[in-house]
Protein backbone atom coordinates (compact mmCIF):
# COMPACT_ATOMS: atom_id res chain seq x y z
CA UNK A 1 0.00 0.00 0.00
CA UNK A 2 1.16 3.82 -0.76
CA UNK A 3 1.38 6.00 1.86
CA UNK A 4 0.05 8.78 -0.91
CA UNK A 5 -2.80 6.25 -1.65
CA UNK A 6 -5.42 8.46 0.73
CA UNK A 7 -4.03 12.04 -0.80
CA UNK A 8 -5.06 10.43 -4.46
CA UNK A 9 -8.29 8.86 -3.79
CA UNK A 10 -10.84 11.07 -5.31
CA UNK A 11 -14.29 8.98 -3.97
CA UNK A 12 -14.67 11.86 -1.19
CA UNK A 13 -13.49 14.49 -3.82
CA UNK A 14 -17.11 16.00 -3.72
CA UNK A 15 -17.09 16.70 0.04
CA UNK A 16 -14.54 19.62 0.07
CA UNK A 17 -15.31 23.46 -1.38
CA UNK A 18 -13.00 24.51 -3.90
CA UNK A 19 -9.81 25.68 -3.11
CA UNK A 20 -8.94 29.31 -3.78
CA UNK A 21 -7.60 30.47 -6.78
CA UNK A 22 -4.09 31.88 -6.62
CA UNK A 23 -3.68 35.95 -6.82
CA UNK A 24 -0.92 37.06 -9.30
CA UNK A 25 2.13 38.68 -7.64
CA UNK A 26 1.44 42.49 -8.35
CA UNK A 27 3.72 43.70 -11.30
CA UNK A 28 6.54 45.67 -10.52
CA UNK A 29 10.13 45.45 -8.68
CA UNK A 30 9.94 42.36 -7.02
CA UNK A 31 11.64 41.62 -3.30
CA UNK A 32 15.01 41.92 -2.98
CA UNK A 33 17.05 40.24 -0.07
CA UNK A 34 19.98 38.45 -0.11
CA UNK A 35 20.66 39.96 -3.46
CA UNK A 36 20.38 43.60 -2.19
CA UNK A 37 22.88 42.98 0.28
CA UNK A 38 25.56 40.84 -1.85
CA UNK A 39 25.13 43.67 -4.64
CA UNK A 40 25.23 46.39 -2.62
CA UNK A 41 28.65 44.75 -1.36
CA UNK A 42 30.45 43.80 -4.10
CA UNK A 43 30.43 47.67 -5.34
CA UNK A 44 31.39 49.65 -2.22
CA UNK A 45 33.94 46.87 -0.96
CA UNK A 46 35.23 45.53 -4.66
CA UNK A 47 34.10 47.47 -7.15
CA UNK A 48 35.88 50.81 -4.55
CA UNK A 49 34.21 53.10 -7.82
CA UNK A 50 35.79 51.32 -10.65
CA UNK A 51 32.49 51.87 -13.21
CA UNK A 52 34.32 50.09 -15.92
CA UNK A 53 34.74 47.35 -13.39
CA UNK A 54 31.29 47.88 -12.57
CA UNK A 55 29.62 48.13 -15.95
CA UNK A 56 31.70 44.16 -17.01
CA UNK A 57 29.58 42.25 -14.00
CA UNK A 58 26.47 44.29 -15.09
CA UNK A 59 26.98 43.22 -18.48
CA UNK A 60 28.09 39.47 -17.24
CA UNK A 61 24.51 39.72 -15.31
CA UNK A 62 22.44 40.69 -18.18
CA UNK A 63 23.74 37.83 -20.23
CA UNK A 64 23.21 35.12 -17.55
CA UNK A 65 19.67 36.11 -17.16
CA UNK A 66 18.78 36.90 -20.45
CA UNK A 67 19.66 33.29 -21.66
CA UNK A 68 17.11 32.35 -18.60
CA UNK A 69 14.92 35.08 -20.08
CA UNK A 70 14.63 34.12 -23.94
CA UNK A 71 13.99 30.08 -23.13
CA UNK A 72 10.86 31.01 -20.68
CA UNK A 73 9.67 32.95 -23.75
CA UNK A 74 10.42 29.71 -26.08
CA UNK A 75 8.72 27.67 -23.80
CA UNK A 76 6.01 30.14 -23.55
CA UNK A 77 6.26 31.08 -19.94
CA UNK A 78 3.67 33.10 -19.36
CA UNK A 79 3.70 36.80 -18.60
CA UNK A 80 7.72 36.78 -18.42
CA UNK A 81 9.84 39.74 -17.32
CA UNK A 82 12.85 40.75 -16.89
CA UNK A 83 13.62 43.58 -14.81
CA UNK A 84 17.17 45.49 -14.79
CA UNK A 85 17.76 47.42 -11.22
CA UNK A 86 21.12 49.28 -11.91
CA UNK A 87 23.55 48.22 -8.67
CA UNK A 88 21.48 45.47 -7.32
CA UNK A 89 20.40 42.42 -9.83
CA UNK A 90 18.50 41.63 -13.02
CA UNK A 91 15.03 39.29 -11.67
CA UNK A 92 13.15 37.37 -14.01
CA UNK A 93 9.28 36.82 -13.49
CA UNK A 94 7.21 34.36 -14.66
CA UNK A 95 4.61 31.99 -14.61
CA UNK A 96 3.48 28.79 -16.19
CA UNK A 97 -0.15 27.06 -16.31
CA UNK A 98 1.45 24.22 -17.72
CA UNK A 99 3.70 21.66 -15.75
CA UNK A 100 7.25 22.03 -17.09
CA UNK A 101 9.10 19.01 -18.03
CA UNK A 102 12.55 18.23 -16.63
CA UNK A 103 14.24 18.53 -20.30
CA UNK A 104 12.62 22.01 -20.45
CA UNK A 105 13.77 22.78 -16.53
CA UNK A 106 17.28 21.38 -17.02
CA UNK A 107 17.60 23.06 -20.09
CA UNK A 108 16.37 27.04 -18.60
CA UNK A 109 18.37 26.37 -15.87
CA UNK A 110 21.87 25.78 -17.67
CA UNK A 111 20.94 28.56 -19.78
CA UNK A 112 21.95 30.91 -18.05
CA UNK A 113 25.61 29.60 -17.08
CA UNK A 114 26.72 27.60 -20.12
CA UNK A 115 26.83 30.35 -22.41
CA UNK A 116 28.41 32.43 -19.75
CA UNK A 117 31.32 29.73 -19.33
CA UNK A 118 31.72 29.85 -23.79
CA UNK A 119 31.83 33.47 -23.73
CA UNK A 120 34.53 33.63 -20.48
CA UNK A 121 36.41 30.75 -22.80
CA UNK A 122 36.40 32.68 -25.69
CA UNK A 123 37.42 36.02 -24.63
CA UNK A 124 40.28 34.23 -22.14
CA UNK A 125 41.61 32.87 -25.54
CA UNK A 126 41.56 36.08 -27.84
CA UNK A 127 42.67 38.12 -24.74
CA UNK A 128 45.54 36.31 -24.19
CA UNK A 129 46.54 35.91 -27.85
CA UNK A 130 46.01 39.89 -28.22
CA UNK A 131 47.72 40.39 -24.83
CA UNK A 132 44.41 42.04 -23.97
CA UNK A 133 44.18 42.65 -20.97
CA UNK A 134 40.53 44.26 -20.55
CA UNK A 135 39.06 41.21 -22.43
CA UNK A 136 41.09 39.06 -20.20
CA UNK A 137 39.16 40.51 -17.65
CA UNK A 138 36.10 40.60 -18.83
CA UNK A 139 36.35 37.09 -19.38
CA UNK A 140 37.57 36.14 -16.22
CA UNK A 141 34.30 37.92 -14.77
CA UNK A 142 31.94 35.50 -17.11
CA UNK A 143 33.68 32.60 -15.67
CA UNK A 144 34.06 33.29 -12.06
CA UNK A 145 30.18 34.60 -12.06
CA UNK A 146 28.78 31.54 -13.78
CA UNK A 147 31.20 29.40 -11.39
CA UNK A 148 29.07 30.66 -8.98
CA UNK A 149 25.89 30.18 -10.08
CA UNK A 150 26.87 26.52 -10.86
CA UNK A 151 27.37 25.85 -6.65
CA UNK A 152 24.63 23.95 -5.33
CA UNK A 153 23.25 26.85 -3.23
CA UNK A 154 19.51 27.52 -2.35
CA UNK A 155 19.15 30.47 -4.11
CA UNK A 156 21.37 29.75 -7.08
CA UNK A 157 20.86 27.77 -10.80
CA UNK A 158 23.36 25.14 -8.85
CA UNK A 159 21.00 25.02 -6.12
CA UNK A 160 17.41 24.62 -8.90
CA UNK A 161 19.62 22.18 -10.38
CA UNK A 162 20.47 20.06 -7.32
CA UNK A 163 16.59 20.03 -6.38
CA UNK A 164 14.71 18.96 -9.41
CA UNK A 165 17.69 16.11 -10.57
CA UNK A 166 17.77 14.71 -6.74
CA UNK A 167 13.10 15.31 -7.12
CA UNK A 168 13.42 17.34 -3.79
CA UNK A 169 15.97 15.11 -1.64
CA UNK A 170 18.38 17.63 -1.62
CA UNK A 171 18.40 19.10 1.94
CA UNK A 172 21.90 17.03 2.58
CA UNK A 173 23.62 18.27 -0.90
CA UNK A 174 22.90 22.19 -0.05
CA UNK A 175 23.52 21.98 3.90
CA UNK A 176 26.73 20.86 3.59
CA UNK A 177 27.45 23.45 0.64
CA UNK A 178 26.03 26.23 2.34
CA UNK A 179 27.98 25.31 5.65
CA UNK A 180 31.18 24.96 3.76
CA UNK A 181 30.65 28.45 1.23
CA UNK A 182 30.04 29.75 4.62
CA UNK A 183 32.98 28.73 6.09
CA UNK A 184 35.16 29.47 3.30
CA UNK A 185 34.02 33.45 3.45
CA UNK A 186 34.50 33.48 7.29
CA UNK A 187 37.91 32.33 6.60
CA UNK A 188 38.31 35.23 3.51
CA UNK A 189 36.97 37.89 5.71
CA UNK A 190 39.38 36.98 8.12
CA UNK A 191 42.80 36.67 5.84
CA UNK A 192 41.90 39.95 4.23
CA UNK A 193 40.56 41.66 6.97
CA UNK A 194 37.49 42.28 5.02
CA UNK A 195 35.18 42.56 8.07
CA UNK A 196 32.26 43.49 6.60
CA UNK A 197 32.20 40.74 3.77
CA UNK A 198 30.75 38.82 7.16
CA UNK A 199 27.51 40.08 6.33
CA UNK A 200 27.09 37.38 3.71
CA UNK A 201 27.66 34.04 5.78
CA UNK A 202 24.87 36.06 8.05
CA UNK A 203 22.49 36.02 5.16
CA UNK A 204 23.82 32.32 4.32
CA UNK A 205 23.07 31.03 7.70
CA UNK A 206 19.51 32.70 7.80
CA UNK A 207 19.48 31.06 4.39
CA UNK A 208 19.79 28.20 6.01
CA UNK A 209 17.62 28.26 8.93
CA UNK A 210 15.27 28.52 6.19
CA UNK A 211 16.06 25.37 4.28
CA UNK A 212 16.17 23.19 7.87
CA UNK A 213 12.68 24.45 8.77
CA UNK A 214 11.10 23.83 4.79
CA UNK A 215 13.16 20.16 5.42
CA UNK A 216 11.05 19.56 9.10
CA UNK A 217 7.62 20.85 6.97
CA UNK A 218 8.08 18.68 4.19
CA UNK A 219 9.13 15.64 6.49
CA UNK A 220 5.89 16.00 8.27
CA UNK A 221 3.32 16.01 5.33
CA UNK A 222 5.77 13.20 4.22
CA UNK A 223 4.46 11.40 6.87
CA UNK A 224 1.12 12.43 7.06
CA UNK A 225 0.69 11.12 3.48
CA UNK A 226 0.75 14.14 2.16
CA UNK A 227 3.22 14.49 -1.07
CA UNK A 228 4.60 17.67 -1.61
CA UNK A 229 6.24 17.02 -4.62
CA UNK A 230 3.95 18.60 -7.06
CA UNK A 231 2.85 21.95 -8.05
CA UNK A 232 -0.46 24.16 -7.13
CA UNK A 233 -2.10 23.66 -10.61
CA UNK A 234 -1.98 20.00 -10.26
CA UNK A 235 -3.30 20.04 -6.91
CA UNK A 236 -7.08 19.13 -6.18
CA UNK A 237 -9.66 20.24 -3.99
CA UNK A 238 -9.28 17.20 -1.54
CA UNK A 239 -5.61 17.65 -1.81
CA UNK A 240 -5.48 21.42 -0.78
CA UNK A 241 -7.58 21.38 1.69
CA UNK A 242 -5.39 18.02 3.48
CA UNK A 243 -2.38 20.45 3.09
CA UNK A 244 -4.05 23.38 4.14
CA UNK A 245 -4.66 21.56 7.47
CA UNK A 246 -1.91 20.16 7.96
CA UNK A 247 0.30 23.47 7.69
CA UNK A 248 -2.51 25.61 9.71
CA UNK A 249 0.12 25.76 12.66
CA UNK A 250 3.01 27.59 10.25
CA UNK A 251 0.89 29.65 7.30
CA UNK A 252 -2.64 31.15 9.27
CA UNK A 253 -1.80 33.74 11.42
CA UNK A 254 -3.76 34.34 14.46
CA UNK A 255 -4.98 38.07 13.28
CA UNK A 256 -7.18 36.50 11.03
CA UNK A 257 -8.48 33.75 12.67
CA UNK A 258 -11.68 35.29 13.95
CA UNK A 259 -12.53 37.62 11.40
CA UNK A 260 -15.63 37.43 9.08
CA UNK A 261 -14.49 40.44 6.41
CA UNK A 262 -14.37 39.58 2.73
CA UNK A 263 -11.56 41.43 2.15
CA UNK A 264 -9.72 39.70 5.12
CA UNK A 265 -10.00 36.56 3.88
CA UNK A 266 -8.75 36.92 0.48
CA UNK A 267 -5.68 38.69 2.06
CA UNK A 268 -5.82 35.30 4.39
CA UNK A 269 -5.77 32.98 1.08
CA UNK A 270 -3.60 34.74 -0.65
CA UNK A 271 -0.92 35.03 1.97
CA UNK A 272 -1.63 31.12 2.57
CA UNK A 273 -1.26 30.16 -1.22
CA UNK A 274 2.03 31.37 -1.70
CA UNK A 275 3.59 29.84 1.71
CA UNK A 276 2.08 26.25 0.40
CA UNK A 277 3.48 27.17 -3.08
CA UNK A 278 7.11 27.42 -1.53
CA UNK A 279 6.90 24.01 0.29
CA UNK A 280 5.84 22.32 -2.85
CA UNK A 281 8.67 21.04 -5.03
CA UNK A 282 6.51 22.22 -8.13
CA UNK A 283 8.85 19.44 -9.81
CA UNK A 284 8.71 18.79 -13.90
CA UNK A 285 7.49 16.50 -15.18
CA UNK A 286 10.39 13.63 -15.66
CA UNK A 287 10.95 12.59 -19.40
CA UNK A 288 14.78 11.98 -18.60
CA UNK A 289 16.21 8.19 -17.91
CA UNK A 290 18.20 7.52 -14.94
CA UNK A 291 21.22 7.42 -17.39
CA UNK A 292 20.08 10.64 -18.93
CA UNK A 293 20.05 12.76 -15.19
CA UNK A 294 23.24 10.72 -14.48
CA UNK A 295 24.94 12.04 -17.82
CA UNK A 296 23.22 15.17 -17.10
CA UNK A 297 25.16 15.49 -13.07
CA UNK A 298 28.27 14.47 -14.82
CA UNK A 299 28.30 17.62 -17.50
CA UNK A 300 26.90 19.56 -14.95
CA UNK A 301 30.35 18.76 -12.51
CA UNK A 302 32.27 19.24 -15.97
CA UNK A 303 31.03 22.58 -16.18
CA UNK A 304 32.15 23.29 -13.08
CA UNK A 305 35.56 21.77 -12.54
CA UNK A 306 36.39 23.58 -16.36
CA UNK A 307 35.02 26.52 -15.21
CA UNK A 308 36.96 26.43 -12.38
CA UNK A 309 40.16 25.29 -14.37
CA UNK A 310 39.88 28.05 -16.46
CA UNK A 311 39.52 30.55 -13.89
CA UNK A 312 43.05 29.54 -12.11
CA UNK A 313 44.75 29.42 -15.36
CA UNK A 314 43.85 32.78 -15.99
CA UNK A 315 43.57 34.31 -12.71
CA UNK A 316 46.90 35.46 -13.12
CA UNK A 317 45.96 38.15 -15.23
CA UNK A 318 44.57 40.34 -13.19
CA UNK A 319 45.68 42.62 -10.97
CA UNK A 320 44.54 41.17 -7.06
CA UNK A 321 43.40 44.63 -6.16
CA UNK A 322 40.87 43.95 -8.90
CA UNK A 323 39.53 40.80 -8.08
CA UNK A 324 36.39 40.24 -7.40
CA UNK A 325 35.52 37.61 -4.79
CA UNK A 326 34.31 34.02 -4.93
Amino acid sequence: MNKYDYFYDESDLGNYPPKPEVQNAPKGLVNISLNFVFYILIYLFLFQGDLKLLSAVLMVMFVHEFGHFFWMRKFNYKESRLFFIPFMNLFISSTSNEQITLKEKLFLLFSGPIPGIFFGIIMLYFGNKNSHESLIQLGWIFLVWNLINLIPLDTLDGGALAECLSNGNDYTIKLITTIVTTCLVVVYALLSKSFLTLIIPVFLLMRLRSLKHLHEIRYKLDNKGINWRTSFLLLNNKQYWMLRKEMSDEIEPNIFANSDSSITKEILNTFVNRQIKSVLLNGPYIDISKRGITLTIVFWLLAFIGDRKSTRLNSSHIPLSRMPSS
